[in-house]
């Protein structure tokens, strides 16, 4: 809780021109409205997100249409040295994107919806 909404609009649009966000701990830890609010002031701006409040994302969320924002898909949660691969790989991805070439780790939308089962809570 301690967390929760520490990244607000005011952080984000002071941030150094053509700064990238990347989420990839909680989604609360954003304040989800701000930042769109931010990315829609400051095109030069991108946000990197493998998590979101709430998750998934409604798919009305207006995060779906921005052009400095990329939703990826979250791989639930690792252990020990995987951490590591999981790094390794995610940075190769943003390399291969940012040089134009394809993903070597795309998820297709067939595939998101067993690539990480979801805990149902009260089930």
């Amino acid at each position: 809780e301690s967390t929760e909404g520490l990244i607000d609009e005011a952080l984000l649009l002071s941030m150094k021109y053509g700064s990238t966000l990347m989420n990839t701990s909680r989604g609360s830890v954003i304040q989800q409205a701000e930042l769109v609010q931010a990315l829609r002031q400051r095109p030069d701006l991108t946000a990197l997100l493998d998590v979101c409040f709430p998750e998934p994302p409604s798919p009305q969320d207006p995060l779906y249409s921005l052009n400095n924002c990329y939703l990826t898909p979250h791989l639930s949660g690792a252990i020990g040295a995987e951490r590591e691969h999981l790094g390794d790989a995610m940075v190769e991805d943003a390399v291969r994107w940012k040089e134009g070439k394809a993903m070597s780790y795309c998820v297709s939308v067939d595939h998101q919806e067993t690539a990480a089962p979801r805990l149902q809570v009260g089930a």
